[in-house]
């Protein structure tokens, strides 16, 4: 079969992971089937919808999860924060961020429409991963968490976790997988840094909720074994 073929040149192109190692490579979701596109753009107008919903509604974040949010009881918010998003670039980040892994991991997956039901249950459990580590670091806090990063990180779980383009599973203990591991801290690192020196000298409160970073990719590697279909 050519999946394999198509898989290795997506997830394993000239800048991925058979070249150094490093699992965020620029992935070429054109060479894949059109039918692995479709699902994800989907879910991608349901989450601009959203978005565009709560900037109508005002746009304050009641959407979002934090300590109080659960003391009042919006238990909802576990869920529906990661479809409200701060500002135009930070869903159109994570927009990029979930097509360019979600659309090649599909193919990992299974066939349709088995493979977008193990995509969504991924990264629900991944944004709710995110979500309980955020709380558990921030047990008394007031500002809300929103965004799907902790959801999307869950894809880099499961992308770290890939050997090659048959879906074999590196060891989490491996060299391999602990050189992706620290790359990914290293990166988030760097991320949060950068974010959060602009927002001081703009002058603007908030950040980046690295907790949730850490939960969905600690939640997508976990859950690669069972995700990912071997062949």
């Amino acid at each position: 079969s050519a999946l394999p073929e198509v898989r290795a040149r997506a997830m394993f192109g000239a800048h991925g992971l058979y070249q150094d190692e490093h699992f965020f490579g620029i992935l070429d979701e054109g060479q894949l089937p059109r039918h692995s596109r479709l699902p994800v753009r989907i879910l991608l107008l349901i989450i601009w919808f959203a978005w565009v919903y709560k900037i109508l509604n005002g746009g304050n974040a009641e959407w979002g999860i934090s300590a109080h949010a659960l003391a009042e009881g919006q238990y909802a918010n576990l869920f529906l924060h990661m479809f409200e998003h701060s500002s135009l670039v930070h869903i159109m980040f994570n927009s990029f961020v979930l097509y360019k892994f979600a659309v090649p991991l599909l193919s990992y997956l299974g066939e349709f429409p088995l493979n977008f039901l193990k995509l969504l249950v991924l990264l629900f459990l991944s944004g709710l991963a995110g979500s309980i580590v955020f709380l558990a670091i921030n047990p008394f806090g007031i500002t809300p968490m929103i965004g799907a990063s902790g959801a999307i990180c869950g894809l880099l779980g499961v992308s770290a976790r890939l050997g090659d383009p048959h879906g074999t599973l590196l060891a989490v203990l491996s060299q391999k997988f602990r050189v992706r591991v620290s790359q990914f801290i290293i990166e988030n690192l760097a991320f949060v840094l950068v974010v959060t020196l602009m927002l001081f000298i703009d002058g603007k409160e908030g950040g980046i909720a690295w907790e949730a970073h850490l939960g969905g990719f600690v939640a997508g590697m976990a859950l690669a074994g069972w995700l990912v279909r071997q062949n």
